[in-house]
């Protein structure tokens, strides 16, 4: 590959992260709970390209990610198509809402599979779990 193309390739995954923060905050057709949550994936996403950029394939799993997010936004929230189903084809911003808005039923979720809790609700000792015996 040429000098120019490597360079190209370099800032490619930077360019598409540009161009999914400029789309993230254009005016959406439909209605949106918090763009904030998928500006912050967005961010997270480009700080662990570049922790990893000197890594070949961080270039290009980067650029598909941008690429996929770019699409999604587009279609879900900036298109006419964004208008015709809401149910199968959710808006990045609602999707990603839903770990800021509901993270304790996530927790509670991920603690009550990754151990042998039963889960009790107790309203005068306000405990969430109780460790079953094996």
């Amino acid at each position: 590959m040429s000098r120019k193309g490597k360079i190209f390739f370099g800032i490619l995954p930077h360019i598409l992260f540009v161009g999914a923060l400029v789309l993230a905050f254009m005016p959406p057709l439909v209605e949106i709970e918090s763009k904030y949550s998928y500006i912050a994936v967005l961010i997270i996403t480009e700080a662990a390209f570049l922790i990893n950029r000197k890594k070949p394939s961080a270039i290009g799993i980067s650029s598909v990610m941008y690429l996929f997010f770019i699409i999604w936004e587009f279609f879900t929230t900036k298109s006419s198509f964004a208008l015709e189903n809401k149910t199968f084809y959710p808006a990045p911003e609602n999707v990603f809402d839903v770990f800021r808005t509901d993270y304790p039923k996530i927790f509670e979720g991920i603690l009550s599979s990754m151990c042998t809790c039963q889960q009790i609700l107790d309203t005068k000792t306000k405990k969430l779990f109780t460790f079953s015996s094996i």
